[in-house]
C-alpha cells in the first residue's frame, strides 16, 4: 500500500504516518518499493514471523510459570 492508501485508515496526519513508517521501515518490519512519485510499502512477513514466535515464547513461560506455582 502506498503511504496514503494506509494514512487513510488512521485519524492521524501525512507526517505522522511517515514517521512511522520510517520507523518500521528502519526495524525491518516492513520493506518499501518506490514506481515512479509513489513508495508502496509491504509487511516483511519473514521479521513478523520472528516477532510472533519472540512474543509466544513469552507466554509459553507465562504458562510454565503459571502452572508450576499452582
Amino acid at each position: 500500500m502506498s503511504a496514503g492508501q494506509i494514512g487513510s485508515r488512521f485519524d492521524i496526519t501525512g507526517a505522522a504516518i511517515s514517521y512511522h513508517l520510517r520507523l518500521l521501515r528502519e526495524s525491518g518490519l516492513v520493506t518499501e518499493k518506490r514506481q515512479k512519485n509513489f513508495i508502496y510499502y509491504r509487511i516483511n512477513r519473514e521479521t513478523m514471523a520472528e516477532l510472533a514466535e519472540y512474543f509466544t515464547s513469552f507466554s509459553l513461560i507465562a504458562n510454565e510459570t503459571e502452572n508450576s506455582v499452582t
